[in-house]
Formats: C-alpha cells, sequence, structure tokens
C-alpha cells in the first residue's frame, strides 16, 4: 500500500482541528502534557547591533528525548561579536512538572515576520517535498501560498559535523499577484550548534547497539549568516538585509534528500 503525504492547509484542514489560519494566542502556549512520546520546545533568536547573537530555547524533556520523563531544560548559546561561544544547559530533575502556560506564551515580537521552510519527507512517502511560505507585516499575513513558490539550492558541501549536505546559500522565490514577487535569500557564513538529536537521550546498551545497526543519525545544526528579503513589484525593488539564524534538522539516517517537484 502507498502511502502519501499532503499539507494540511485548507479551510476545512484547519476547523478539522479547531483552529483557523490566523494564529491565536492560546496557539503559542503549552500544547503537549510532557509525557513519554512527547516533546515541545520554544526558542528565541536576537541579535544585537555590535554582532552579539544570543538563542534561548525552552524544553519540556531533556532537549529532544522523546520517550523520556518531563524534565524541563534550558539552553543558552552566546556568540560574541569576536566569534567566541559561550553555551550553557540547565536541566531540572526528571519527573519535575512543567511550569507553562497553555493560554498564551509572553514573548514579544518585530512587527515584520517571514517564515520558510523546506521540508522532505521520507523515502516512505516518496521523498514529498513540502515548502512553507509565510511573509506579514503589523500582525497581516501578506503572502502564504506555498504552491507559487520556488526554492533554489546553490553552493552546497558535506557538513563537517553532521556529514551531511548543507546549502551555504538558499533561496524562497514567491511569486505574489502579476507583478510581486518576493526573495528571500539565507547566505551561510557558519553554524552555533550543530549536534546530534540522539546526545541528549539517555540510552540503554540495547537501544545503542540498534542504533548502530540501523545507521541512525538524527542531528541539528543552527546556522548564521546574512538574510537578505527583496520585494519587487511594478518595477520597482526594495531591498531588507540583516543578519540572523536559521536551522537544518535530520530526522532520519539519510545523508542527502531527494527532492521531487
Amino acid at each position: 500500500m502507498n502511502k502519501s503525504v499532503t499539507l494540511a492547509h485548507k479551510i476545512e484542514d484547519y476547523k478539522r482541528i479547531g483552529i483557523t489560519k490566523e494564529p491565536a494566542v492560546w496557539e503559542d502556549g503549552m500544547r503537549t502534557d510532557g509525557q513519554a512520546g512527547s516533546y515541545e520546545w520554544w526558542y528565541f533568536d536576537a541579535e544585537y547591533t555590535d554582532g552579539t547573537k544570543i538563542v534561548v530555547v525552552f524544553y519540556t524533556k531533556n532537549e529532544f528525548d522523546v520517550k523520556g520523563d518531563a524534565c524541563p531544560t534550558i539552553r543558552f548559546d552566546l556568540t560574541l561579536p569576536d566569534g567566541r561561544h559561550i553555551s550553557k544547559k540547565i536541566s531540572e530533575e526528571k519527573g519535575s512538572a512543567i511550569r507553562a502556560s497553555k493560554q498564551k506564551c509572553d514573548v514579544k515580537i518585530d512587527r515584520s515576520s517571514v517564515i520558510s521552510c523546506d521540508i522532505i519527507s521520507d523515502k516512505k512517502y516518496k521523498y514529498t517535498r513540502q515548502p512553507i511560505i509565510m511573509i506579514a507585516k503589523n500582525g497581516v499575513i501578506l503572502e502564504d501560498r506555498e504552491e507559487f513558490m520556488m526554492i533554489e539550492r546553490q553552493e552546497t558541501i558535506n557538513h563537517p559535523f553532521t556529514k551531511k549536505f548543507m546549502d551555504n546559500k538558499l533561496k524562497f522565490n514567491q511569486t505574489s499577484g502579476k507583478n510581486k514577487t518576493y526573495q528571500i535569500e539565507y547566505h551561510r557564513k557558519g553554524d552555533i550548534v550543530a549536534d546530534s538529536l540522539l546526545s541528549g537521550m539517555k540510552l540503554s546498551f540495547p537501544q545503542r547497539i540498534a542504533v548502530k545497526l540501523l545507521r541512525m543519525n538524527p542531528t541539528y545544526v543552527r546556522c548564521i549568516g546574512t538574510v537578505t528579503l527583496t520585494v519587487r513589484e511594478n518595477g520597482k525593488q526594495e531591498v531588507y538585509e540583516q543578519e540572523g539564524l536559521w536551522e537544518q534538522m535530520f530526522f532520519a539516517k539519510n545523508k542527502e534528500a531527494i527532492i521531487k517537484g
């Protein structure tokens, strides 16, 4: 039996799970119960005019220990203007109560927001590609139609830590109407985090043997570099550029992704 994967983005899809297309305040609250088989995280990126970069991540577990008990954890990563990196992780005892609201997340955000993702499914789903795009300003969504997006991968290398592909340049080209386009370009300069998703999991000896036999190697990389948003409309062009952070995640053992579409 062939399996398929689709993007749930139709009005009936939103209704089925009790939400609307416009995000509600409660959706930023805690959505899981913290029990074995689940994990949840909230992360915040900040960059200062002197080049200092800060990433703070709150986890319901010991990072990605999905099968483990609740273990509230915070990870702090600081990259100084001269390139020095400071990392700190603090975890409470396993089984500790998770103190997070289900009604809201008290986080301040910028007036303009861009979300772009290139999601590739696993082999059993035929490596189906599911891109995501969302461009908003002052709380209003300007564009979110992924069917009009094209993705360009450039300067692809073999990452020295994960041993998997990494795009040093990644472009999302979005058509919006007859005379308007958006281009989001990520130009990678380095990483502030490169880790195995298994590192936070306390595996038993049989589990470690199984991981080796199955050649499992899920990885996570948080990149830093330049992000450029170019808006073209009726022959005019506006360019916005600043330093940014983005991530690459592999949940399987594959070193490369087959991309269709």
